[in-house]
């Protein structure tokens, strides 16, 4: 049985990284295209949402400013070395 739990496995990667590719492919697309070709709106459909760190999120909201990944980082390791941590519901 373990033989077929691995190539079950294996398969659902190859599916999740298809999906991943077709995903890069279609934001590409649109990105480039745009509303210039409204046919194109259907490939919205194939692009999967990234998940946006919230801090990131919090900071780029509250402050109107452009923070990257690296800016929530600082961030983070500057409250760690106070003794500090950001904890969102749901985390543990």
């Amino acid at each position: 049985m373990t033989n077929v739990v691995e190539a079950l496995c294996r398969a659902i990667e190859q599916h999740e990284a298809f999906r991943k590719e077709v995903s890069d492919v279609a934001e590409s697309v649109l990105e480039s295209f745009g509303p210039t070709y409204s046919e194109l709106d259907d490939l919205a459909r194939f692009v999967i949402p990234t998940q946006v760190d919230p801090l990131l999120d919090a900071i780029r909201c509250e402050f109107d400013v452009m923070a990257d990944e690296l800016d929530a980082s600082n961030f983070r390791e500057a409250l760690a070395k106070r003794g500090g941590r950001i904890v969102f519901e749901g985390e543990g």
